[in-house]
């Protein structure tokens, strides 16, 4: 769906370098006041884009040339008069948003959408088009390795569509609940839809959109006790989850010799399990890497574990199998009869193994 045309304008001025925060990196500022709207970004390599999403009507009214016109316009939104400013180029872009229907297609499945061929995300101060791009591919990449090398069914795959096509819904829609895109949606059809489904959308806070937004499919099995996971909201903040099966493993700091590390480290390419004794949970027949909270590595702060996973304290058995992408495929909060037994039979179901010969290290 088409929102209006935006209009970008890349250029250089060394003399408003001073607005660069040290660190680098790309950098970006809203700008509104009573001639403009629109925002500011910088690469950090000397280039600045300038792009609003309606052209300013004195860019055509004046009688200066077009590079002239520009330069005025640059002036306007950075509040000052400079003349050392150099127009690399302009141009327009549609401010538009879509998801596909499917990110995964042909007859076989084997194309896989991802990025912007799979949704497209107008640019928000939540960074939500690219931030989402990049988890798409987070979430395959582990999931392509397992199947190419046999250790997993093809059907794992089908869960990258289940996992990321509700997310790039949820923050199509948090981008237009949004101060700096509501004006643009106001009478079109997307408000109309969400008029008909009962309401407008509640916009949910920035930090439970990034690391906060549940995953649910056959890829997370939940456990005893869990709640069912088309019952739990969209997102929410790490430290609300807890834990919670579908979502990233939260962070907790952690000694390991003398170095103080992140529980995050501890993910990337295998499955992990996690518990404060994982004697219980050793088997011959899973693949798992099982680490023991409190052994293997200390707590920096002591019941961290316990409290940021939403294990039970008191028996202090519980456990958690974490994915190669970080989130949590499924958690007991107290130990089961047979815990081996129950793991091998969650794992070979949430991994979606070819062999029920699944092994533990």
């Amino acid at each position: 769906m088409s929102y209006g045309v935006g209009h970008p304008v890349l250029f250089k001025c060394p003399g408003i370098g001073h607005y660069r925060l040290e660190r680098g990196g790309v950098q970006q500022w809203s700008i509104k006041n009573e001639r403009l709207e629109a925002f500011l970004v910088t690469y950090s390599d000397g280039r600045w884009a300038l792009m609003s999403y309606a052209e300013p009507g004195y860019l055509t009214a004046t009688g200066d040339t077009r590079t002239a016109a520009l330069k005025k316009y640059i002036c306007q939104a950075i509040g000052e008069d400079r003349d050392d400013i150099e127009i690399l180029s302009e141009g327009t872009w549609d401010l538009r948003a879509s998801i596909a229907d499917s990110f995964i297609g042909g007859e076989a499945k084997r194309v896989f959408l991802a990025g912007d061929a799979a949704h497209t995300l107008p640019p928000s101060q939540g960074a939500y088009g690219a931030n989402t791009g990049i988890a798409d591919a987070h979430n395959l990449a582990w999931k392509l390795a397992a199947v190419l090398s046999g250790s997993s069914a093809p059907s794992l795959l089908d869960t990258y569509d289940e996992e990321r096509r509700p997310v790039a819904r949820v923050r199509h829609d948090q981008i237009f609940a949004r101060d700096d895109y509501k004006a643009y949606v106001a009478g079109l059809e997307w408000e109309t839809q969400q008029e008909n489904k009962g309401g407008k959308v509640e916009m949910i806070n920035d930090v439970a959109m990034e690391p906060g937004q549940i995953y649910r499919s056959t890829a997370v099995g939940g456990g005893k006790g869990e709640k069912d996971l088309a019952l739990l909201p969209d997102a929410q903040t790490p430290a609300e989850w807890a834990g919670q099966p579908g979502t990233r493993a939260p962070h907790h700091a952690l000694r390991c010799g003398d170095a103080v590390i992140s529980s995050l480290d501890l993910f990337g390419r295998e499955w992990v399990v996690l518990s404060r004794d994982v004697s219980p949970w050793k088997s011959t027949n899973t693949t798992c890497r099982l680490l023991e909270i409190g052994r293997q590595m200390a707590e920096v702060e002591l019941g961290s574990f316990i409290k940021a996973f939403g294990l039970d304290e008191i028996a202090g058995d519980g456990a958690v199998l974490v994915r190669p992408d970080g989130h949590i495929a499924a958690r007991w909060k107290t130990a089961p009869s047979n815990p081996a037994e129950e793991l091998g039979a969650v794992f070979a179901r949430v991994a979606h193994l070819t062999s029920q010969l699944v092994g533990v290290s």
